[in-house]
């Protein structure tokens, strides 16, 4: 069987900016998905990923980091 990821940038962008992306793993948890997909130009700071990294410790969840790579020679 596949695995299930969610990414975050599949919620609302508001509240994503409001609340971090720490405040949607317990609905991504609650969903059945195996794995949650955290961006980092959804990060609001430095802070969000010490948060994120205690959330997580709390869960079963896989996580992902998608760092979008832009390349302008």
């Amino acid at each position: 069987m596949r695995e299930i990821y969610i990414a975050l940038n599949s919620f609302n962008q508001e509240l994503l900016k409001q609340k971090g992306q720490q405040s949607f793993i317990e609905s991504v948890q609650e969903s059945g998905a195996e794995g949650i997909e955290f961006r980092r130009e959804l990060l609001r700071n430095q802070k969000d990923l010490m948060q994120i990294s205690q959330v997580m410790k709390c869960t079963t969840l896989k996580a992902v980091y998608n760092s979008r790579f832009l390349f302008n020679p």
